[in-house]
């Protein structure tokens, strides 16, 4: 797992996520996440 953070934005590496529903074996996904004011908004990519 790898963080960064900037401002407002943090995103979170997970190097063995298995993908949407587990259809990938170790294919690793990003999390973005997003703080504006009190709100947070996330994606995974």
């Amino acid at each position: 797992m790898s963080v960064s953070l900037d401002e407002n934005r943090l995103a979170v590496g997970a190097y063995a996520d298995d993908g949407f529903e587990n259809s990938k074996s170790n294919s690793g996904a990003v999390y973005l996440i997003f703080i504006y004011r009190q709100f947070i908004f996330g994606r995974k990519s």
